[in-house]
């Protein structure tokens, strides 16, 4: 059993994002019959395209086991929905703030509504929400990436 990790370089200075890919298992099999591969945060759109020819190119495979998405900044995300759109996912771990509003709204001064807090959510995450449509659409699993989190009694987050 083996493991590789690749580092994407993901724009310089200020504008710069992250982006890691790994896998692990038998990495000279039959692709992903014989390894997991793993993607922390999608980085920009042009690291995903990056992250999208490590897969085909080097890891030999179309598929995501599991994506992760650390925090809800744009150069982590802006490329997983490139990632959706253009290979298979089977489980992505991405925190959704709205299905926690019970435990925000005990830490607001204004008082808002739990629909109204929803919406003010949903409009502040858009990225978030479009990217966990765009996986519910296309039957992939969607968990929250919480510490103490095992995946696959493997990973732990």
């Amino acid at each position: 059993m083996g493991y590789e990790i690749d580092y994407i370089a993901v724009g310089d200075g200020e504008r710069s994002g992250d982006a890691i890919a790994f896998r692990y298992g038998n990495l000279t099999g039959e692709g992903e019959k014989s390894q997991t591969v793993v993607v922390l945060d999608g980085g920009t759109k042009e690291s995903a395209e990056v992250l999208i020819k490590t897969g085909t190119n080097e890891y030999n495979t179309g598929t995501i086991d599991i994506l992760i998405s650390t925090h809800p900044d744009m150069d982590h995300l802006s490329g997983i929905k490139v990632l959706l759109e253009q290979l298979t996912v089977k489980t992505l771990y991405i925190h959704i703030p709205w299905q926690h509003i019970e435990e925000i709204k005990e830490n607001l001064k204004e008082d808002f509504s739990i629909e109204e807090l929803t919406k003010k959510l949903q409009e502040e995450f858009e990225l978030v929400n479009e990217i966990i449509e765009l996986a519910l659409e296309k039957e992939v699993s969607v968990e929250e990436p919480f510490v103490g989190t095992s995946i696959n009694n493997e990973l732990a987050i």
